[in-house]
């Protein structure tokens, strides 16, 4: 299609162990997403030291709107400028990619368990204590 003549290459699925250097290697990551429960992608890509843009949506604000550059899913405008800008202006490139990895280091395997096993204490305590 015509995207590939303008240097697009759509890869399709790509391994876990591809992801890392294709992330390393990307000026940034471009995330439109209409909804979002967590966003790991953004969050790879900062854990990378990489710049992101990403959409308002869902839990995108949280989990990557502190470093990340937002902008409203349907704002095309803004999606068009904000591509240009991550593209051609190496001062705003810079300054995204700072404390990228700091700001998503909360987000670990071992704190999601954590998180997840408060929940279920939470939720069976509060069983046990409607049953008895």
């Amino acid at each position: 299609g015509e995207a590939r003549h303008r240097g697009v290459i759509t890869t399709g699925y790509l391994p876990e162990e591809h992801l890392g250097a294709l992330l390393n290697g990307a000026r940034a990551l471009v995330y439109p997403s209409f909804y979002e429960g967590f966003g790991l992608p953004p969050v790879e890509m900062m854990a990378c030291g990489g710049a992101v843009l990403c959409s308002t949506a869902g839990a995108l604000v949280e989990t990557a709107g502190g470093r990340a550059h937002l902008v409203e899913p349907l704002d095309e405008d803004g999606w068009r400028e904000a591509l240009r800008r991550v593209a051609t202006d190496d001062d705003w490139h810079t300054e995204l990619r700072r404390g990228a990895v700091e700001a998503v280091r909360q987000f670990t395997w071992e704190r999601c368990a954590a998180d997840t096993l408060a929940v279920y204490r939470n939720v069976c305590g509060q069983s046990l204590r409607r049953a008895g």
